[in-house]
């Protein structure tokens, strides 16, 4: 058993927080024996850590190092002057305003990437004297909050329409797909966080049997360039900027199979996937970096040839109900 240990306990359950709201709960350091301390701080830390995949890290070393982080939140209050803990519990209550750095104003939303993550931790450190270690603990704590500018308009969805036939795909050698065409609709390529990405689709023919068809989330995670002139920034000008080239690292958060086998002709098939917490967030396009979504309807034929439909996608935090279009 350790002899000295750090609770953090926050008040809410969920642990989700706002910018601009106060993050509250205590801290319970249980001693075996009595500890003496030069201090007892209590830090906010919230950062977007950039890290490089195998095609960028040359792009990534120009800006010193194989990984890179740009501070959202650095806060840091001493709780107690330098003293004396008992054995025994001690409690210790705290209450913070969670709010961002002077260069970043505006802090985005918890977001665990394969190169990207954003991520907000509040730690605990018991500074020790000269030849002991300090003793600290962290816990992490979820941001989310409306994505949309005040007085924005409510966003759009659109019913969208798609058709994938050999004609409408660019592979480089069409003599090698099947004939076959298949139609249908997307409800939207604008979608709320906490509502499933809907649509249906039809297979009207085909020349060859079908073995799998499934829809695929996809990140796409871009650093190193910026964002047209029209995308306000929102990110210190110390992050990673470079006018000459740019890292773009697609992978995939989840897969769904909607169809096992041949499908039936001309038999609508719903397209249903739940969105996950934390490895999506709200489309986010700054002048460091930008995370973007995309699904891909796959289409498996029984000689292993694969057919991907791509499209874009635009993921909203809002307490607006967006405005369908049919």
């Amino acid at each position: 058993m350790p002899l000295h240990t750090i609770t953090i306990e926050l008040d809410r359950p969920r642990n989700v927080y706002q910018q601009g709201e106060y993050i509250s709960g205590k801290l319970i350091l249980d001693n075996k024996y009595e500890l003496k301390h030069d201090g007892i701080l209590l830090s906010l830390e919230g950062f977007v850590d950039i890290s490089a995949s195998l095609k960028s890290v040359n792009l990534l070393s120009a800006f010193s190092g194989s990984t890179r982080s740009i501070p959202l939140v650095d806060f840091t209050h001493e709780l107690t002057k330098p003293g004396r803990l008992y054995p025994g519990e001690t409690v210790i209550p705290f209450k913070m305003l969670i709010d961002g750095c002077v260069d970043a104003a505006t802090l985005h939303e918890t977001y665990h990437g394969v190169y990207i993550s954003i991520q907000y931790f509040i730690k605990c450190r018991i500074k020790r004297p000269i030849f002991f270690k300090d003793l600290v603990e962290a816990r992490e704590f979820i941001i989310e909050f409306d994505s949309d500018p005040i007085g924005a308009p409510p966003a759009i969805k659109q019913l969208i329409k798609f058709e994938i036939t050999p004609d409408s795909l660019s592979a480089p050698r069409r003599e090698l797909i099947p004939d076959f065409r298949v139609t249908g609709q997307l409800d939207s390529l604008v979608w709320q966080l906490n509502e499933p990405i809907t649509g249906e689709f039809q297979v009207e023919h085909c020349s060859v049997p079908i073995r799998s068809i499934e829809l695929q989330l996809v990140r796409v995670e871009t650093f190193g360039s910026p964002p047209p002139s029209s995308v306000p920034l929102d990110v210190s000008s110390s992050g990673l900027h470079d006018d000459r080239e740019s890292s773009r690292d697609a992978t995939e958060v989840q897969n769904i199979q909607i169809v096992d086998g041949n499908p039936l002709r001309n038999m609508p098939i719903s397209i249903h996937m739940v969105l996950p917490k934390l490895f999506t967030c709200p489309t986010v396009i700054t002048a460091a970096f930008r995370i973007e979504f995309e699904i891909n309807l796959v289409i498996i034929f029984n000689d292993n040839y694969v057919v991907t439909e791509n499209f874009p996608i635009k993921l909203i935090r809002s307490t607006l109900q967006p405005i369908s279009l049919t």
